[in-house]
């Protein structure tokens, strides 16, 4: 138990927002950290979910060795944060598009497929046809708006996409982004099982160096 620097807890966008909604603070959040902290005395560090992700991937994945990157997670939606000399930015307010997996969980269940295995985090995916090749398109377009959008102010030369969908997807996305910015280089992301637990368990160690 001595050798256990703190718990890390990874809350959803929507958790978050909850919260802050309630009494326009994060207090409610501040009262799980101290609650949990008085019963299991340990140090509890709380973060947004997709900061975590991003997180960990910097300390344990591709983005170790990067200073500035922009960071995608592609989740049930499409979530992003700008990392700049190692630390991570959130913004004002939460850039989440709705071209993730629940965009083709719709898109299946119009074509008349089965959605099951999208969730299952599945190494491989059966053929999903082309119900599977337009969400492809629309997800790719959507990055490269945002990382166009973005290129006009601030300069970076990589992009890390994650997700826990198999790497064959972020594989065929990210080759498309190197495709289309010939100053750019997308890079899947290397923690492909959870992760945002593995970004909340590094908590203890980052938290004191990120900024949302």
């Amino acid at each position: 138990r001595s050798r256990i620097a703190g718990i890390g807890l990874a809350v959803p966008d929507e958790v978050d927002a909850m919260a802050a909604t309630r009494n326009g603070s994060s207090t409610s959040l501040k009262a799980l950290q101290v609650e949990i902290e008085n019963h299991i005395k340990l140090p509890v560090f709380v973060q947004n979910d997709i900061t975590a992700a991003a997180g960990g991937e910097s300390m344990f994945g591709v983005a170790k060795p990067l200073n500035d990157y922009l960071f995608f997670y592609l989740g049930a939606r499409l979530q992003s944060r700008l990392i700049l000399n190692h630390q991570i930015y959130k913004g004002n307010s939460s850039a989440s598009f709705d071209h993730g997996l629940m965009r083709l969980e719709s898109e299946l269940a119009t074509h008349g497929h089965p959605s099951e295995i999208i969730w299952s985090s599945s190494p491989e995916w059966p053929d999903l046809g082309e119900a599977y090749s337009e969400w492809l398109n629309e997800c790719s377009n959507r990055l490269k708006t945002s990382i166009s959008a973005l290129a006009q102010f601030v300069e970076f030369k990589t992009v890390v996409l994650s997700s826990y969908a198999p790497q064959k997807v972020t594989k065929a996305l990210c080759a498309d982004i190197s495709g289309a910015f010939a100053e750019i280089e997308a890079l899947p992301a290397r923690i492909t099982i959870s992760p945002k637990a593995v970004g909340a368990a590094s908590l203890p160690f980052s938290s004191r160096f990120m900024i949302q």
